[in-house]
Order: structure tokens, then C-alpha cells, then sequence
């Protein structure tokens, strides 16, 4: 039975949200998933990736393995062997015809970290329905007549039952959020390699002394060494460049900032003062009076979601968030690793803003392509 997983548009309450979904063949969308994904529709796409591929190796696994073992237990103990080591024997065969590779230590950790909350949130779901009663729960989750589950749904509903009974899953990792909040709970079963720790593995970074040199790669065509700069160089690629090399920017981050993010230092009219506003939650633009967020403004004034948000126009459109530490306001400022690079930048802005960036009346974001829309990451990377 094949499992497959697409990008579907879900539509909620008249919204339309392109979810990943879990399809099996001969079946249909795997239900549970559905309403899992739909709970966390406001998570990174990165997190909704991870997550439906992680589900989608329990589904794969559990329909595999439905009539190998005598006891279910067995089969999730086994699901945990078989994640970190793979499904290939020595002699190179597979019982199971998964064909699973051996993992990636941190791979392993991370699949059975979404496998675990995934089956917590199901049985939770359960435990809601039915007032707290476990023995309503089990009634419900394994046998309840009217659900008419099908045989995926039922294993997936007895992976959920049997890992919150017996903790099975997965270890608490290290900084997980539910041992910050100083619960001692360990699963039964858990990979049996500690996650590698990054803290001893070398920093990476660009050397300082090419850093100039790459600069000098976004160059227009055409242009030459003589040209002043602003006709020799693509100053909103050199810009973004600048903002994560000396302000510390995640590659996602510069794309949420509006022409109006950029201010004058009280003490040196040359330096830029870089806020970085939460795509939700900041504050809209100084003298925009009506809006108390920045979703409430994009929505109202361009029609537009939050570059992080599922609704947005596309691929084209969308730029991770993954959080940092905000103000009362709901932005941080960009400290400059040199003070000259934040003097740098403001000078190139005001060369950017006067001469390469295209005027849009369509949204409020600083970096445009050359008709006028938001710049994407994609084409930063591809330099398009």
C-alpha cells in the first residue's frame, strides 16, 4: 500500500490554507493528520514539512508491519530500532519492503520528536472529547463503532493509545520545552545514540577576508570597475548580504522588513537603525493610524498575510520566521557587528532607495524585484 504525501488547499472558515497532507492509496487522506495539521496551521513550513514526513513514516511503517508481530508493542519498539538503524538486513533484504536506510542521528531524533507530539495531540484530542475518562478514551480511540476508521487510521490510533499509556516513543531531548518546564518524564523506548551535540562542533563562517570580494559578485551586467556604485553593484542583494554578515540576520528575516524599519540614529545621523518587526504582531508603520498589528495593516491596506503565513501568494511570497527575543512592541533592533557596517548599509539604502528599488504601491516591504513585488529568497539564492 503506497503512502504519499501532498501539498493540498484546505479551506477553513472560507480560508484557503495549502497544508501538506498524508494520502494513502486505496484509502483516502489519513483523518487524524488533517485535523492535526489544521491545529497547527500556524507553524513554520519548515515544521508542517517535517512534521507530515516524520507521521508518514509511523503510517508506512505500521501498515508494513500489521501482521508481523504478535504483540503491538512489539511493533512500535521495533518502529524505534528500525528508524535509527533501517529496515535493510545484512543480507540485503527487507521483510518489510520499506527499504529504509540507516539515519542520521539528529534525522532519527527529529522524526520520532514529531511522532511523539503527533500521537500525544491525538490521544489528548481523545481524552478532551470524552471528559478525562481513559476508559471512555480507549473505547473511543480503539473501537468505537461509529468512527469506521479505516485499517491505517486504526493502527494510527493505537500507535497514539499505546505511546501515551506506555511512553514509548521518545526521551525528552535536552531543552526540550517540556523539561524547562521541569517535567521528569522519559519514554520507554528511545534511540539508543544521544543526539549529537552542536556546541563541540566548529562554528561555521565566511572569511572575513573574502567577504568583499563576494560583495563585488553582484555586479549588473554590463557594468564596469569605473561605474560609481550604485550603477555597478545590486545594492539590495549587497544589503540583505550586509544585514546577515555584520547584523547577525537569519536569511529569512530581512525579507518581513518595510521601507519604514530603517531610522536615523539619535547620535550619528549616518548610522542605521534596523528594527526587526514580528510578521504578525509588530507594530504597523509610524503615522498608519487604524491598525494594531502588522497582519491587521498588510491585510487591510494590501490585501496581504504575513510573509510567514500559509495564505500568503505562493512560494514566491513566503519567508520563514522563527523567532527571536522582541520587545513589548514586538520588534529587536539589528546591533552591527562594526559600527561602520551600520553606517555602510545607510549609505548604500539611500543609494538603493534612490536609484535600484522599484516603487510599488502593492505592499510596504523594503527589497523588490524589478516589477515591483517582494524579493524573494529564492531569488537571492538564485540570484534572479
Amino acid at each position: 500500500m503506497i503512502v504519499s504525501n501532498f501539498r493540498c488547499k484546505v479551506n477553513i472558515n472560507g480560508r484557503a490554507f495549502l497544508l501538506p497532507l498524508i494520502y494513502i492509496e486505496d484509502a483516502d487522506f489519513l483523518p487524524s493528520f488533517v485535523s492535526y495539521i489544521v491545529a497547527h496551521r500556524k507553524k513554520s513550513k519548515s515544521w508542517k514539512d517535517k512534521a507530515v514526513a516524520s507521521v508518514k513514516l509511523l503510517v508506512e511503517y505500521v501498515i508494513a508491519s500489521e501482521n508481523k508481530f504478535e504483540k503491538k508493542s512489539e511493533l512500535f519498539e521495533q518502529f524505534v530500532y528500525d528508524l535509527e538503524f533501517g529496515t535493510i538486513l545484512e543480507d540485503i533484504s527487507d521483510p518489510l519492503e520499506l527499504w529504509w536506510p540507516p539515519r542520521r542521528i539528529n534525522v532519527a531524533h527529529d522524526n520520532l520528536y514529531h511522532v511523539n507530539i503527533f500521537t500525544d495531540w491525538l490521544y489528548d484530542s481523545y481524552l478532551e472529547k470524552n471528559s478525562g475518562d481513559e476508559y471512555a478514551v480507549k473505547a473511543d480511540l480503539l473501537y468505537n463503532p461509529k468512527i469506521k476508521a479505516t485499517k491505517s487510521e486504526y493502527l494510527v490510533n493505537l500507535a497514539a493509545y499505546h505511546n501515551r499509556k506506555n511512553k514509548s516513543f521518545l526521551k525528552h531531548l535536552i531543552k526540550d520545552a517540556s523539561e524547562e518546564q521541569g517535567l521528569q518524564t522519559t519514554r520507554k523506548y528511545k534511540i539508543s545514540r544521544e543526539r549529537l551535540n552542536k556546541d563541540i562542533e566548529r562554528a561555521k563562517y565566511f572569511p572575513e577576508e573574502l567577504f568583499w570580494n563576494f560583495i563585488e559578485r553582484f555586479r549588473l551586467r554590463g557594468a564596469t570597475d569605473a561605474d560609481p556604485i550604485e550603477k555597478r553593484l545590486n545594492l539590495r542583494n549587497v544589503l540583505i548580504t550586509l544585514l546577515l554578515h555584520y547584523g547577525g540576520l537569519r536569511l529569512s528575516e530581512p525579507f518581513h522588513l518595510f521601507t519604514s524599519d530603517i531610522k536615523f540614529s539619535d547620535g550619528d545621523s549616518d548610522m542605521a537603525i534596523v528594527e526587526i518587526h514580528h510578521p504578525y504582531d509588530g507594530q504597523p508603520p509610524e503615522g498608519a493610524k487604524g491598525f494594531s498589528t502588522r497582519a491587521e495593516y498588510l491585510l487591510k491596506k494590501y490585501q496581504l498575510y504575513p510573509r510567514n503565513a500559509v495564505e500568503g501568494r505562493g512560494a514566491s511570497y513566503g519567508a520563514g520566521w522563527k523567532g527571536m527575543q522582541l520587545n513589548r512592541l514586538g520588534f529587536a533592533k539589528v546591533y552591527w557587528f562594526y559600527e561602520e557596517a551600520g553606517r555602510y548599509f545607510f549609505h548604500l539604502l539611500r543609494l538603493y532607495l534612490q536609484f535600484q528599488r522599484m516603487p510599488s504601491n502593492d505592499h510596504p516591504f523594503l527589497f523588490t524585484n524589478l516589477d515591483g513585488s517582494p524579493f524573494s529568497i529564492s531569488s537571492l539564492l538564485g540570484d534572479n
